[in-house]
């Protein structure tokens, strides 16, 4: 079995050696594989500037609470982010 980074790297190596076994399956399973691939690596950098996001918000509560300033906003906004990104992780499971 090959490794996931070695496919990245030597995409038209892998490609070419499953294309020269005349099965047409294997390549578009390759294609299949590649495209979940970059799927997944788009969605975690998304993921983690939910998370990212949800730590700056949690301070900016923290120091809306201690000068008394209304933080209906930030709470609100808070409030959905959990939810953002366990739609997202679960998608990264999937794929």
């Amino acid at each position: 079995m090959l490794d996931i980074a070695y496919i990245r790297e030597h995409t038209k190596l892998v490609r070419d050696n499953l294309a020269s076994r005349n099965v047409p399956e294997y390549v578009k399973l390759f294609d299949a594989l590649l495209a979940k691939d970059n799927e997944w690596r788009d969605g975690k950098p998304k993921t983690d500037a939910l998370r990212h996001r949800r730590n700056t918000l949690s301070q900016e509560i923290n120091a809306a609470k201690k000068a008394k300033k209304p933080m209906d906003k930030l709470v609100a906004e808070a409030k959905d982010i959990p939810k953002k990104i366990q739609a997202l992780e679960e998608k990264e499971q999937k794929l």
